[in-house]
Formats: structure tokens, sequence, C-alpha cells
């Protein structure tokens, strides 16, 4: 996308953000307000705990940047998804730009209560022959293929 913060995310990254994730909210921080207080520097905290416990994760709080970004980049795949009808409509969308992941974080470089709020998607398809095939974090493989069999 034109706004994008390189280099993106790889996989791993991402893989690495959602598990990030589990570990805020088993901490009890998941989209707290708590994490909007920069005075206090919690996200950077939790951050840095996290990669204590875990030495081999790919992610870092330099990070939050590029992972906003790709959230942001995400929900605008959606919306044009939604409005190229690729996506079936629902009751819930109004205005697409605000009520898909309405509440997300602007790129701002802050771990707060939004962008802890929010990990990225995987996906699985099952196959005609019904294999199944993991996508993982890899959402635009699966687009494609999807796209592919329409």
């Amino acid at each position: 996308m034109a706004g994008s913060i390189t280099p993106p995310l790889t996989d791993k990254q991402k893989q690495d953000w959602n598990s990030f994730l589990d570990f805020v909210d088993k901490e009890g921080f998941k989209g707290s307000p708590a994490l909007d207080d920069k005075d206090k520097g919690l996200g950077m905290y939790l951050m840095q705990k996290y990669r204590s416990l875990n030495p081999k994760v790919t992610i870092s709080y330099q990070d939050v940047p590029r992972v906003q970004q790709a959230l942001q980049d995400y929900k605008s795949t959606l919306v044009d998804q939604y409005k190229k009808g690729l996506i079936a409509p629902t009751d819930s969308i109004k205005n697409p730009e605000t009520d898909i992941m309405g509440g997300i974080s602007p790129v701002d470089g802050w771990l707060g209560s939004k962008t802890s709020s929010y990990k990225f998607p995987v996906a699985q398809a099952t196959n005609a022959d019904k294999t199944a095939t993991n996508y993982g974090t890899n959402t635009a493989a699966f687009d494609k293929d999807r796209l592919a069999k329409q």
C-alpha cells in the first residue's frame, strides 16, 4: 500500500505479535486504558517482559509503528474488498470506512489500548478433497487463492 512503513512485517513477526497480545491479555492489559498513559510506559514494559520470557521472538517495541501500519493496510484491504462486493454485506456494516475495524489505532508508534486490541487474522481453508491449507497470517495468499477459485 502507498502509506506502508518499510520493511513490511513478516508472517513470523505477525505470529509473534499475536502471541505477544496473548501475553498482554494474560497479564490483564489487553485493550486497557492503562496502556494509554504514556508517562508510565506500560506497553514498553510488557514488551520487555515478554521478550525476556521469549528471547527468540522477532518483534520489539520499535516494531509497533510497523504493526499499526500493517493493521491499517489490512483494514484498507477489507474495506476495498467490501466495496467491490468480495465480502458479503452484513447489517452491522453501514459505513465500511468506520464500521470495519473501527477502533483501530492510527500509526503513532504507541502501544496503547487500541493497538493492544487487534491481532493479525489467520486463515485456513478446507479444500474440495477435505484436506486443509493453513495460511497462518498470510491472508494475502489466502485471498489470492480464494479469488482465483471464484
